[in-house]
């Protein structure tokens, strides 16, 4: 990839990440309204449980290898 590319790359990963994190909020907001906060606690933690789980056994991806240089 080269450097021109790379302020377009980072610009959409902001924007996807904007975009994802306000339809989340607007999503628990209604959650919040019509389940109640509780619930939306217990769903936030357990959303939390299994993308940590995910991470977790995956996080050979995480690490970068000497040799890959």
């Amino acid at each position: 990839m080269s450097k021109e590319q790379l302020s377009t790359v980072y610009t959409s990963l902001g924007a996807i990440g904007t975009g994802i994190f306000g339809v989340g909020s607007l999503v628990m907001g209604v959650l919040a309204d019509l389940l109640g906060i509780r619930i939306v606690f217990v769903i936030s933690g357990l959303l939390l449980a299994i993308v940590s789980t995910i991470a977790h056994k995956n996080k050979q991806l995480f690490v970068r290898n000497v040799m890959e240089q």
